[in-house]
């Protein structure tokens, strides 16, 4: 039987290190490149420039307009993204960027026009390669603020190693990032919880997750990640205890099942 009675169901050494790993990959230098199609929409164009604008000193930005010629692509940038309207050069950006391997993503309040422009200019548009607002929303201001939160989502799925370092530069990117790691550590700890039958076995694995989770959140946002989460830490580690006894409670009474 494993006793845990008198013990932190949590590894200091594993927080340090994890505490490190935010701090590394949150404060990495990263650049962005943005291509503005010269028919995009004033909205649009002040919006991005606001959404756009990087808030820290370890990211740069480089914006391009462009109209009937497609733009030179910086082949050492972290990100590339193009704000589309009616030229129709948007796809002829996005092959050069994905034949020298930078990652690109056309931003558009009107994905499928966009799309059938570049058929026309024959250069295929793959819908992933794409984001815009939910086709559901009216309102000019929802829409936009929908389109980056697609955008910071789009980020979060494909720039593992730099989503955190972009959470912190960019706004737009921090609850798109904030819910995925919420998730990806309830599927973790899910998966850890089944294989483990002793009590209290799996409490360090999943409290050094959740002290994880909150890290990752905190760097997202900006925060320190070091001694100054630890008030955090012991609320998590109180919940953790909390919440795990409810739960053997709970299955207690489930039947079979259970």
């Amino acid at each position: 039987m494993v006793e845990t009675k008198g013990k932190l169901p949590l590894s200091l050494s594993g927080i340090r290190d994890a505490s490190g790993f935010v701090n590394e990959q949150s404060t990495q230098a990263i650049s962005l490149s943005v291509f503005v199609d010269g028919s995009c929409s004033a909205e649009l164009i002040t919006y991005a420039k606001e959404q756009l604008c990087p808030q820290v000193e370890t990211t740069t930005l480089d914006v391009t307009f462009f109209g009937t010629a497609a733009p030179c692509v910086d082949d050492q940038v972290t990100l590339l993204v193009i704000l589309a309207a009616q030229s129709t050069v948007v796809g002829e950006a996005l092959a050069y960027a994905k034949r020298h391997f930078v990652p690109a993503v056309v931003l558009t309040l009107h994905p499928k026009q966009v799309q059938q422009q570049a058929e026309v200019a024959e250069f295929h548009l793959d819908a992933l390669e794409i984001v815009g607002p939910d086709p559901r929303l009216s309102n000019e201001q929802e829409r936009l603020v929908s389109a980056f939160d697609a955008l910071g989502a789009w980020i979060v799925r494909n720039l593992g190693d730099q989503r955190l370092a972009f959470a912190r530069a960019l706004p737009f990117v921090r609850r798109p990032l904030a819910r995925e790691i919420t998730r990806s550590t309830a599927y973790q700890n899910a998966a850890i919880a089944a294989v483990f039958f002793l009590p209290g076995a799996d409490m360090p694995l999943l409290t050094l997750n959740q002290a994880k989770m909150m890290l990752q959140i905190a760097g997202a946002f900006g925060l320190p990640v070091g001694t100054e989460r630890i008030k955090e830490l012991v609320f998590l580690l109180i919940s953790a205890f909390g919440f795990r006894a409810l739960a053997r409670k709970l299955v207690g009474l489930v039947p079979v099942i259970g």
